[in-house]
């Protein structure tokens, strides 16, 4: 398989200031794009919380702009609908370049990527 065709996909359940779990995908993602891969992000429950472009988080990381610098690197980045609207967040509130979709999305996003790897909640 070619490089540039290679894809690596993740989703991420977890509230985004609560876990570290978005944190290891941005920076798996960015060294993915770097050597030429796709990234798929598919962030669901909790997890589409990070892209909410009014957050504001002094003294922490933002990842708001986190976000916004992996789509602009290429990745492709979406939220499952529901949850995000469950959690009062809409389309007008979403990070450029990212989308709400459902979750028909995600078992696409499964199918397209020669590797998935979650991210989220245990019990």
């Amino acid at each position: 398989m070619e490089k540039q065709n290679r894809r690596i996909g993740f989703l991420v359940t977890g509230g985004p200031y609560t876990f570290e779990h978005l944190d290891t995908v941005y920076y798996l993602s960015k060294a993915a794009l770097e050597k030429g891969i796709g990234v798929d992000i598919f962030l669901y429950l909790d997890g589409v919380i990070a892209l909410n472009k009014n957050i504001k988080s002094p003294g922490e990381r933002h990842l708001p702009s986190m976000m916004k610098e992996l789509t602009d690197a290429g990745a492709r980045i979406v939220a499952c609908g529901d949850c995000a609207h469950f959690r009062g967040l809409f389309r007008e509130n979403v990070v450029e370049g990212t989308k709400l979709t459902g979750i028909a999305t995600l078992a696409e996003m499964i199918e397209e990527c020669d590797r998935f790897v979650s991210f989220g909640i245990s019990e």
